[in-house]
């Protein structure tokens, strides 16, 4: 905006300005001049210094970036001159920020990029007076000013090195850093305070000593606190090479070399180690492995001692709950198994050094115990995070190579990853199938196995009615495909000709299944399901090569029977998912009856149990995902008869638009959210591929679509649904696809000029569904920048909708608003200046101003007025700009007498938001007048109920406030309220309650 243009050339300017300070009569370039400056010069320095303090508080987090780096610039240049003059003899400038910082917020990232500037300039004694570090160490426990904390305490840490001795740095800033690490709980706190440990020991060598004393007398006898500082400070000597630093002979453990036999790296002892392991404390217990993963190289080998506390810590901790200590776990067992790896290596180079064999040894033994331990773990009932741990470790373990070491396999460990192929969750699933991919196919093909790998077994699992098991199933595909293809085909065949015979077996039961489907829906949902074979199928689909394919005509015969067999299936539970009932739908056909369980139609389950609208409602739009989703991979993945030279290809350009309008039909008309949210995923697959192609007659396919889409809205033919089903959908993806591809907005742009047209021009239900499609665009965070041009103009359209006649278009209104009101002002930041606001949308300042008319000039204060509502919520989400009026005249108090106003309303819920809208409107030095114009009101005898209410409410609220901002300090306020007490002895409960709440802000 144009405001944002003026700050920056503001600041620009102001930065330049700073920089003459130094060039003042009475500064170090002035020379001779210095001696006959008079005492003028020093009070425009110092006139100068409060003036660029002033704006420096105000502009160091602004929203600009060159703003906060252009301020924080000149903040430093006036610090400067301050630490110039004060070392000159004259300390009035640095006297003056001293004074203006010690009235900063602490809680503002402001504070402490002053602190930056600060510890950059002034001389140790001055900056460990005007800041002492204590308060900078403590702010880093909050994570929004911990960047800016730590860097202030970098820039003085530096500063206290290059002037000082060891003493006072280990005084004044290593001990508040070493008493914050024992009370710290938080991670990111621990990373930063070691980094400014590892750069204090970097810069001075005394303080790492001191700290290796520490260590070694704190280990001794450490509390639970004590524990946790012991070992981050542990971490810190590893970081810089002091840990294992004593001389050990090659392949020789700690007390072979004369340390302590039980101590790791001559600094703790492994039982200490041990007892961190199992501490109460998260930190503690995830400090104790990372201490041994992490190091400066790869290729260092691990000790024995080592090897083995990793398998302690893992005995206990990999069943943890939280996802964030099991996210740490994991990322210091890679880096365990990394460094084991490489320093294999290493060692095997060296197996002609006395000692180095042992050291193999134990590195082969360590990795079959951890392959052990983690078969150990997938026992029945564990835990989510113990599987996972436990298959994730399993699955890195496969990959990497040790030579001369030779994996186990046992029948017990394939019966477990069998096991949990059949997992709840779908990353355990393809882990397991990771691991399996290694066994040896000896294992794989023995029969005993409580999970079994026959064919037909897997497919009558993938006809099941539970969708895990039809997942399930499909990785068993997989893993039959890729270790035991002979079970799908027998003798030698090709890839490609393994996958298209179990493609047609699998399509085979699929449509047998369909006919029974055609014949019954409810018959179908407990015997046929369809969803888990079509399930399958796209499983394996997708593992398939492309181009290998597409000059095969059984392929291509193939895929045109996939597709014709999905328009079947969506064909046979259309009048499912077609229907408007949320929990499902009988077709009428059926005899249905009705019992304590609900609807049925007298068909019953294997276990007894009657089929019920919902189970059919399940096994409809599960098909109908199935077939999207199957669609999509198609169409994206396989290639296209008319985009190849020599006419090969496995799909044609009628079969492409054959399977867009499926999707733009299925979209219409399903209502069920589970169905048109997957064959939205598929739909946008099949966009991607059309606006990326070569052929100019499916280039154009998704334009054509869209115009017929919204033709039918404007003609009304298009059916009000809840919240217009998928219509959203299908002009969302038809924007965002193209909007991705084509990289420009001009089209993005037409379509909203269309729907605003049709929300001006349409009738009710086209108005709502454009209100509907607008909200869906607006939403999409690809689209929000590239819409931004138009907002304004879909801002006054929801504002306008609100006053519509039918409840539809209202609902549609407000969902509508909630989006825009998100992607205007941001999710983090909910308010914004009204300069800002009314410059970037200034159609939108007309609009308000006049709601607000009418409403304040109307003559029937009773009558609702909807539009208000959303109006008011606006205003209460701006205040004003210091800059207000200086390039426009659209300012905020021209909306204060017409909020005023709203006080007299006789609905309750407009006095409300007029008082919660009034605050942001009143500008700090209006706040005082404000107030006392608004008790004269109250003190009027003839004001009535209503308004007297709602100006008592807008009191409470602006004294809310101004108690907040501490603008009622010097406010003499008694003789004014208490002419409004007599309203205390009237028969109006509620006024008296909000006066009442009014002298208790005053009072207390």
């Amino acid at each position: 905006s144009s405001e944002s243009a003026i700050i920056l050339g503001v600041a620009r300017t102001l930065l330049q300005i700073s920089k003459l300070l130094l060039q003042l009569p009475n500064s170090r370039e002035s020379g001779d001049k210095r001696v006959s400056a008079d005492s003028g010069d020093n009070v425009v320095g110092l006139s100068l210094v409060e003036s660029l303090l002033r704006f420096a508080w105000g502009h160091l987090e602004h929203h600009m970036d060159s703003v906060r780096h252009l301020t924080a610039q000149m903040l430093g240049a006036v610090v400067k001159y301050c630490a110039y003059m004060d070392a000159k003899g004259d300390s009035a400038a640095l006297t003056a920020l001293c004074s203006a910082m010690s009235r900063l917020d602490r809680g503002r990232k402001s504070y402490y990029v002053c602190a930056w500037s600060a510890a950059l300039q002034l001389s140790p004694a001055a900056l460990l007076h005007l800041l002492p570090p204590q308060p900078l160490v403590a702010a880093l426990r909050d994570s929004a000013l911990r960047n800016t904390a730590s860097t202030a305490l970098e820039a003085m840490l530096d500063k206290l090195c290059s002037e000082c001795d060891t003493a006072l740095i280990s005084t004044e800033l290593v001990q508040p850093c070493l008493l914050a690490a024992r009370t710290s709980e938080d991670a990111g706190e621990l990373a930063v305070l070691e980094k400014l440990l590892v750069r204090a020991c970097t810069k001075r060598e005394q303080l790492l000593q001191d700290l290796l004393s520490y260590i070694k007398s704190a280990s001794t006898a450490a509390s639970a606190q004590e524990l946790k500082c012991v070992l981050m400070l542990v971490r810190v000597a590893r970081g810089l090479g002091a840990a294992g630093a004593e001389p050990l002979e090659a392949g020789a453990e700690p007390h072979e070399a004369g340390a302590e036999p039980h101590t790791w790296r001559g600094l703790i002892s492994y039982e200490l180690l041990k007892r961190a392991a199992v501490d109460a404390v998260d930190e503690t217990r995830i400090l104790s492995l990372s201490v041994v993963s992490q190091c400066p190289r790869s290729t260092e080998p691990l000790r024995a001692g080592e090897l083995q506390h990793v398998l302690y810590f893992l005995r206990y901790n990999c069943n943890v709950q939280q996802p964030n200590f099991r996210q740490l776990i994991l990322s210091n067992m890679i880096k365990v198994i990394k460094r084991l790896e490489d320093s294999y290596k290493v060692l095997r180079r060296q197996m002609h050094v006395e000692g180095v064999p042992a050291e193999v040894a134990n590195y082969l033994q360590f990795a079959e115990d951890l392959r052990r331990q983690c078969f150990a773990s997938l026992v029945p009932g564990a835990n989510y995070s113990r599987r996972f741990v436990a298959l994730q470790v399993l699955a890195w373990c496969e990959q990497i190579t040790l030579e001369g070491y030779h994996k186990s396999w046992e029948a017990e460990y394939v019966e477990k990853l069998l096991l949990h192929l059949e997992d709840s969750y779908e990353n355990n699933k393809g882990l397991a199938l990771e691991v399996l991919g290694s066994c040896p196919k000896e294992l794989l093909m023995r029969k005993d196995y409580s999970i079994s790998l026959d064919l037909e077994d897997i497919i009558r699992q993938a006809s099941s009615l539970k969708p895990t098991d039809c997942v399930s199933a499909g990785y068993k595909l997989e893993l039959l495909r890729t270790r035991l293809p002979g079970a799908i085909l027998q003798g030698e065949h090709s890839a490609c000709a393994v996958i298209f015979h179990l493609v047609r077996v699998l399509l085979g039961r699929a449509r047998a299944q369909l006919s029974e489907c055609a014949r019954s829906i409810v018959r179908g949902a407990a015997r046929a399901p369809m969803y888990g074979l079509l399930h399958c199928i796209k499983a394996v689909l997708v593992k398939v090569d492309p181009e290998a394919i597409s000059q095969d005509e059984q392929w291509t015969a193939l895929i045109a029977e996939i597709i014709d067999t999905c328009m079947e299936v969506n064909a046979a539970v259309a009048c499912v998912v077609n229907n408007s009932s949320p929990e499902g739908h009988l077709p009428m056909d059926m005899t249905v009856q009705i019992s304590d369980h609900g609807n049925s139609g007298n068909v019953t389950l294997e276990d007894g149990r009657q089929v019920t609208a919902q189970m059919v409602l399940l096994c409809a739009w599960r098909s109908v995902k199935e077939v999207s989703l199957l669609l999509g991979e198609i169409c994206a993945r396989l290639t296209i008869r008319e985009e190849s030279p020599s006419g090969a290809g496995s799909v044609t350009a009628e079969q492409l638009r054959t399977v867009g309008e499926h999707y733009t039909a299925l979209l219409g008309d399903t209502q069920h959210r589970g169905a048109f949210e997957q064959a939205y995923v598929g739909f946008t697959m099949l966009l991607d591929r059309l606006w990326r192609c070569r052929a100019a007659a499916l280039h154009g396919l998704p334009r054509r679509w869209l115009q017929r889409l919204l033709g039918s809205m404007a003609a009304a033919t298009t059916p009000p649904t809840r919240r217009s089903a998928g219509i959203p959908f299908i002009i969302q993806a038809l924007v965002t696809t193209e909007v991705a591809v084509q990289e420009h907005d001009a089209w993005l742009h037409h379509v909203l000029r269309q729907l605003l047209q049709l929300v001006a021009g349409a009738c009710g239900a086209g108005r709502t569904h454009a209100l509907h499609v607008l909200r869906a665009l607006v939403r999409h965070a690809a689209l929000g920048a590239r819409a931004a041009p138009l907002l304004q103009d879909v801002l006054c359209a929801a504002l306008r909708a609100f006053d519509a006649r039918s409840w539809p278009e209202r609902n549609s209104s407000t969902l509508l608003l909630s989006a825009l009101v998100q992607r205007v002002f941001g999710v983090q930041r909910t308010t914004m200046t009204g300069r800002i606001f009314f410059l970037r949308y200034p159609q939108v300042y007309d609009f308000m101003l006049e709601k607000l008319q009418e409403a304040s000039s109307a003559a029937d204060s009773t009558v609702v007025r909807p539009s208000l509502y959303p109006v008011l919520l606006l205003l209460a989400r701006l205040y004003p700009s210091s800059l207000e009026g200086t390039v426009s005249n659209l300012k905020l108090v021209a909306f204060v007498p017409h909020v005023m106003s709203c006080a007299g309303s006789s609905v309750l819920k407009t006095r409300q938001l007029a008082a919660k809208a009034i605050v942001p409107l009143i500008s700090p030095d209006m706040y005082i007048p404000h107030l006392e114009s608004t008790l004269e009101l109250v003190q009027h005898e003839h004001t009535k109920a209503n308004q007297l209410h709602g100006l008592l409410l807008q009191l409470g609220r602006l004294l809310q406030a101004g108690a907040r901002a501490g603008g009622l300090a010097h406010w003499h306020w008694a003789p004014r309220l208490r002419p409004a007490l007599r309203h205390l002895r009237g028969p109006c409960y509620p006024v008296a309650d909000e006066l009442i709440k009014v002298i208790n802000l005053l009072v207390l």
